[in-house]
């Protein structure tokens, strides 16, 4: 159903969407729409962009909600137009997503309300 939305939308600037997975990176996708956000722990040098894992997970969210038409790059994001909010709430993966770990639950629930 997404081509039929997109004849009526394609989101608004506006709106900003938290991914809360294991952090985001500028990608040319997704063109300067991630604004700051947020990573547990974090207090210098981090610029309010979380910092990213070795794994793709939440680059792979941010890409399937936000990702550019039109660019002969990857994939359609469902609305492209919006902001991406990336909250970091796993310290590691020692074995790929399935094992990722989380932040402890306090800083966890600070990064959910930062978003």
């Amino acid at each position: 159903d997404a081509p039929e939305a997109w004849n009526l939308t394609l989101g608004s600037s506006l709106v900003r969407v938290a991914v809360i997975d294991d952090g985001v990176e500028e990608h040319e996708d997704l063109n300067g729409r991630i604004i700051d956000g947020f990573t547990p722990g974090c207090f210098f040098n981090c610029n309010g962009k979380p910092r990213h894992s070795e794994h793709t997970h939440g680059q792979a969210c941010a890409g399937i909600i936000a990702a550019n038409h039109n660019n002969s790059k990857g994939i359609r994001g469902i609305a492209p137009n919006v902001k991406i909010i990336p909250v970091r709430v796993f310290k590691e993966c020692p074995n790929g997503v399935g094992s990722c770990i989380l932040f402890k639950s306090r800083k966890v629930a600070n990064g959910i309300r930062k978003a």
